[in-house]
């Protein structure tokens, strides 16, 4: 019989009991994550909430790893999306292709992170198609969850943060008037430059440095390419914006001055 048999008894350690909390918690950590490194993006520089979505998202995969359920394919997956969401907001204009991949790597290495890795699946367990459903139907359902949390923060943050004295504290309300004795030296200079001849430093495309009375500016031309070493001429001055025109070749490259009456 099994009177002589040995009995070993099962017990789990620290580390399997805080990635099973983990990766029940998993949709939260995901949603609080991606939504802080969404305001991090937002806002300057870079502060407290692109270290706490590195954290929760470090937390989330730390987690699915110990449990066996996350690799280095989708740490690396999930760490690519970050990057090209970084740049996507910090070097490129607009938000194109780099966004929209760095997102569907996010989301991809996320739904991986809660599927299990097959080949590292003991011999003795049948993979079927009903044992496939339900881990894809899991990974839908936390995505979807973590989603819910991502858009749902972000709407409450739109609707309700400006109202509050934290908002507040962060965002220099304070209107700089010209009656309270603020003034802009750097705009009264540039208002002088309207009607000025000036060298291309660089080529305009259509943006770019001109030379006007030795010293350098940034503007932008009426819209035409303005080839470096061009004559040009400041035609409009908006805000803190300059329009200038190419003008030919044999216009002189500083306007002369007047000739006082």
């Amino acid at each position: 019989g099994l009177s002589g048999a040995k009995i070993i008894r099962f017990q789990e350690e620290v580390a399997d009991r805080l990635a099973r909390l983990i990766t029940a918690l998993g949709p939260l950590l995901l949603g609080l994550g991606v939504l802080a490194l969404w305001i991090e993006f937002k806002t300057p520089g870079f502060g407290a909430f692109g270290i706490t979505g590195i954290v929760l998202l470090a937390i989330y995969f730390f987690g699915h790893y110990v449990a066996g359920l996350a690799g280095v394919e989708e740490i690396a997956l999930v760490t690519i999306g970050v990057v090209l969401l970084a740049i996507e907001i910090f070097l490129i204009p607009g938000f194109g292709i780099t966004g929209v991949l760095g997102i569907l790597c996010i989301l991809i290495g996320a739904g991986m992170a809660v599927i299990p890795r097959l080949h590292d699946a003991p011999s003795w367990l049948e993979i079927g198609p009903s044992f496939l459903e339900t881990y894809i139907q899991n990974a839908l359902r936390q995505l979807g969850i973590a989603l819910a949390v991502l858009f749902g923060g972000a709407w409450i943050l739109s609707r309700f943060l400006p109202k509050t004295n934290i908002y507040h504290s962060l965002v220099l309300n304070q209107q700089l008037n010209a009656e309270d004795g603020y003034v802009s030296s750097d705009m009264d200079s540039k208002k002088n430059l309207l009607g000025k001849n000036g060298l291309a430093f660089t080529t305009l495309r259509p943006a770019g440095t001109v030379l006007i009375d030795g010293q350098r500016h940034d503007v932008i031309s009426n819209g035409d390419m303005i080839p470096k070493g061009a004559t040009v001429r400041v035609i409009a001055i908006e805000g803190a914006s300059i329009t200038v025109e190419a003008l030919p070749d044999d216009a002189p490259q500083s306007t002369p001055e007047k000739a006082e009456s």
